[in-house]
């Protein structure tokens, strides 16, 4: 299994799900992915329903530079209900929500991107 899988867990259908203990320590993990070049290994802090579109658009993109452009944005976070967070990037004149859920195995995944 991929390495993060040891610090992670498996949902109900047995696919690994890593995550941070904070919506920030989540992204941490999924931006130095990024920055290995490791797509795969970053998609594993992302939810099952958020996944395959997120890597259909990395194999598009440089994951290095999305990954710098993330890094060097101002960011906001804002909470939202309950177990949900967002935190919000600026890039340019266009803003850019990351969605997360807090909970499962007291980790965080990124819900949307």
């Amino acid at each position: 299994p991929p390495s993060s899988c040891q610090q992670g867990y498996y949902d109900r259908a047995g696919v690994c799900m890593a995550g941070g203990r904070t919506p920030e320590e989540t992204l941490e993990s999924f931006l130095t992915n990024l920055e290995q070049g490791d797509i795969e290994e970053a998609l594993l802090y992302v939810g099952l329903n958020t996944r395959t579109a997120l890597r259909e658009e990395l194999q598009k993109r440089n994951p290095v530079e999305v990954a710098a452009q993330l890094r060097g944005a101002p960011t906001f976070m804002e909470q939202r209900r309950g177990k949900y967070r967002e935190m919000q990037f600026q890039i340019d004149e266009e803003i850019y929500t990351i969605s997360f859920h807090c909970g499962e195995n007291d980790i965080c995944k990124i819900i949307s991107f």
